[in-house]
């Protein structure tokens, strides 16, 4: 949580948003837990704090 703190994200929103997602995720898609990262810029605005 810290971490997405310090990228940015309301916390809440972003657990949300994996746990939602993560159920339905291909395991053997490296690629795709990358872009779950709270640095990756694939993460949707929804979920930043705006400053």
């Amino acid at each position: 949580m810290e971490t997405a703190k310090e990228n940015g994200l309301n916390p809440t929103a972003y657990l949300t948003y994996l746990f939602e997602r993560m159920p339905n995720m291909d395991l053997q898609d490296e690629a795709a837990f990358e872009a779950w990262l709270p640095w990756s810029e694939a993460l949707p605005e929804g979920i930043r704090v705006k400053k």
